[in-house]
């Protein structure tokens, strides 16, 4: 009977602020969500979903780089609660999936493999209670590039 009020849904939602590339100064910003199911009460799974977009302008002096980068990010959200009470709990998260890239220009670049850790808080009574978490993500695209991501979540589950 206890286990059973914390099987829940679970739907969250991500604001994504991040650093493309630390040397190039290119930002990173957009919005993803989670939807899912409270399995156990120590682990709920989701799948992930969102857009994120990235601008990158540098002068060189020789050259001159304006560049829009597109992400479609889809990944398996996997959560184990290792503190629990009646109020509080202590969750830590990896995310594992894929992720779509289109540039507007120069096109023809492809996506690649996803991966995060995060740490995360839970707060209210079992059937209905919010949370919010922080998360580093990497993002590969290109065959040889990657850019790094810092998360942060907010969600619910009832």
């Amino acid at each position: 009977e206890h286990s059973s009020q914390y099987r829940s849904f679970l739907f969250g939602f991500a604001g994504v602020v991040g650093r493309f590339n630390v040397w190039n100064g290119i930002t990173l910003y957009g919005g993803e969500f989670l939807v899912g199911w409270r399995f156990h009460p120590l682990y709920a799974g989701a799948l992930g979903f969102g857009y994120n977009r990235a601008r990158y302008e540098n002068d060189w002096g020789w050259r001159y780089y304006d560049e829009t980068f597109n992400f479609v990010p889809l990944y398996i959200h996997n959560r184990i609660t290792y503190f629990r009470t009646d109020v509080i709990g202590l969750y830590g998260k990896f995310n594992v999936g894929y992720g779509l890239v289109y540039y507007d220009d120069p096109a023809g670049e492809h996506g690649g493999i996803l991966y995060g850790f995060g740490q995360g808080f839970e707060f209210g009574p079992p059937r209905f209670h919010g949370d919010v978490a922080v998360e580093l993500r990497n993002q590969s695209f290109g065959g040889t590039d990657s850019e790094n991501e810092f998360i942060a979540h907010f969600g619910f589950s009832m």
